[in-house]
C-alpha cells in the first residue's frame, strides 16, 4: 500500500506533456470552425410528410396484429370462461338432462350477478 502511496505522490507534483500540443489544438479549432460554417441541409416537404404518414402507418399496423393475435388464440387452461355465454350455447349432443343443468347454473349466475348488484348498489341513495 505505501507503494502506491508513494507513486500517486511523485504523479501528482508532475504536469503532462503532450507532444505537439500547438498544432493538436489549431487543428481542433479549425475542424469547429468548419463545422459552424456549414449551413443546414434543407429536407424536402413531401420526405417529412412520408415519414410520419409511415410512421403512424406502422403504429396503426402494430397495434392490429397486437388485436388480431389475441382474438385468435387458443384458450389454455388459464383462460377465464364466461360461463354465462357457456351456458347459453345449446350443444347438440348434449343430452336433454344436461341442456337443462346449463339452463339452472345460467340462472343461479344471473341471480347471484343481481344480487351482487343489489348488494352493492344498496349503499348508494340515487
Amino acid at each position: 500500500m505505501e507503494r502506491i502511496d508513494d507513486l500517486m505522490e511523485r504523479l501528482k507534483g508532475q504536469m503532462p506533456q503532450v507532444p505537439g500540443a500547438d498544432a493538436l489544438t489549431d487543428n481542433i479549432m479549425a475542424t469547429i470552425e468548419e463545422t459552424e460554417d456549414r449551413k443546414p441541409v434543407a429536407v424536402p416537404m413531401w420526405l417529412s410528410v412520408i415519414r410520419t404518414v409511415s410512421s403512424v402507418a406502422a403504429v396503426i399496423l402494430l397495434m392490429l396484429f397486437v388485436r388480431l393475435k389475441n382474438d385468435f388464440a387458443e384458450p389454455s387452461e388459464n383462460t377465464p370462461v364466461n360461463y354465462l355465454e357457456v351456458a347459453g350455447n345449446e350443444c347438440e349432443e348434449c343430452s336433454p338432462a344436461e341442456r337443462y343443468n346449463l339452463r339452472i347454473e345460467k340462472m343461479r349466475l344471473m341471480n347471484r350477478r343481481r344480487i351482487l348488484k343489489e348488494k352493492y348498489y344498496a349503499n348508494y341513495d340515487f
